[in-house]
């Protein structure tokens, strides 16, 4: 799976879960500041991920990435999923 499948399976789950605009989310989006994201949004984000790549992201990758760039989980994800 290359980065951008990545970064376009993970803008369908932010525009999914945020009700946001797909072609307005980014590498520079940050869940926190930009859709409002809460710590349960971010959890339930995470989870997904999860069961959408079939892969665990750490507690600690996890909350390395609260709040963040969207970019910081993918950069996570290639040596996972891949």
């Amino acid at each position: 799976m290359t980065k951008e499948e990545i970064f376009d399976k993970i803008a369908d789950i932010i525009a999914d879960r945020f009700e946001s605009d797909k072609a307005t989310i980014t590498n520079e989006m940050n869940l926190q500041t930009d859709l409002d994201a809460d710590s349960i949004d971010f959890v339930e984000f995470v989870l997904e991920l999860e069961d959408t790549f079939g892969s665990e992201i750490s507690d600690e990758d996890a909350e390395n990435c609260h709040g963040r760039r969207s970019r910081r989980l993918r950069g996570s994800a290639p040596s996972k999923i891949s």
